[in-house]
């Protein structure tokens, strides 16, 4: 075995061990794929300069799918070029029986590996031969693994529409949110959607883990952006948490599950290598709370328990291309009769 070989093998070990990881586990991307996900994402910022709307970011999610696979096919090319460049002699014209040579054996690795069976060149000897074959069964499980791979990211994409806009026509911002469910007495209606969304989140973030190139599938409609919607979510929780009086608010034990659930999916973002804000986002205005009619509770001061939490969905949102004063902004989502 020569050192080209060698080569060759280890970037086709390199290239199926990215693979493997990033299409058969749940830890998230495999050591290549991440970086090229993340590097794909800040590209297109800097190439939309911070326009979060803009039609370009769009384009994250499905160029992260389509770099990855790109990446994957390429590596297995390059490798198993460099596996038959180190043969000599080993693959050999089916007419002239001459040795490949350079490109000539590029060709061979390329037909062999996409299964095309042309059969102008073949191996010459049992190694080869049998390295041919692990060369067409290579080709063919990857192709297997990278096409079953994008249909379920596809299909997470569309539930994490879904769970945006769940979120949104609940209200899509804090005080519109509160707003729809106050009756007079209590929020208690807020119970039932609540209790709702609670295993959406939890499988989302599991699909985050699952899928990387999830994170940046982006919507350019705050109605459709979940780091928007769960964010203004986060903020109604901390005011029926914190500045909501107890006999006026949901049952706290829903309200904590359901924090929790979004405490998991920030926690799932470690994988996009998001990293918590320096500082905490502005406290959520509890001025609707007053407009409303709400029971009050005192703040409680100095109390940092979510701090971490909070700076992590700031991360969040605003590596997704949005600000923090967008959580504010009602979507466009249908209003109830009734509602200004």
């Amino acid at each position: 075995m020569t050192w080209i070989t060698a080569a060759g093998i280890l970037v086709v070990l390199l290239a199926m061990a990215d693979l493997v990881l990033t299409t058969l586990t749940v830890r998230g991307g495999g050591p290549l794929s991440s970086p090229l996900i993340r590097w794909t994402w800040k590209a297109l910022l800097r190439l939309t300069g911070g326009n979060r709307r803009g039609r370009v970011l769009a384009l994250g999610g499905p160029l992260s799918v389509a770099g990855m696979m790109v990446m994957w096919t390429l590596l297995l090319w390059v490798g198993w070029t460099l596996v038959f460049l180190g043969s000599e002699g080993g693959v050999v014209s089916s007419s002239s029986r001459l040795p490949a040579r350079g490109w000539t054996l590029a060709y061979y690795a390329g037909y062999t590996l996409f299964t095309l069976g042309l059969g102008d060149f073949r191996p010459e000897g049992t190694a080869w031969q049998l390295a041919t074959a692990a060369c067409s069964a290579n080709g063919l499980l990857a192709l297997t693994l990278s096409v079953t791979y994008l249909v379920p990211v596809v299909s997470a994409a569309a539930s994490k529409r879904q769970l945006a806009l769940l979120v949104g026509v609940m209200g899509g911002t804090p005080g519109a949110i509160l707003q729809r469910y106050w009756d007079g007495h209590s929020l208690s209606a807020m119970e039932q959607p609540l209790g709702r969304l609670c295993p959406l989140i939890v499988t989302q973030s599991q699909q985050h883990l699952t899928y990387p190139a999830l994170h940046r599938f982006h919507s350019v409609e705050p109605a459709s952006a979940l780091a928007l919607r769960l964010a203004a979510l986060d903020d109604t929780l901390h005011l029926l948490l914190t500045r909501v009086a107890p006999e006026a608010a949901p049952r706290r034990c829903l309200l904590l599950e359901v924090r929790g659930a979004i405490a998991a999916f920030l926690a799932a973002m470690d994988a996009a290598r998001i990293d918590p804000a320096p500082q905490e986002p502005p406290l959520p205005p509890a001025a609707c709370l007053g407009r409303l009619g709400v029971p009050q509770a005192e703040p409680a001061g100095g109390d940092t328990r979510w701090s971490l939490h909070r700076r992590l969905m700031l991360a969040l949102v605003e590596n997704d291309g949005w600000q923090w004063q967008d959580i504010h902004e009602r979507p466009a989502t249908p209003r109830l009769p009734g509602e200004g």
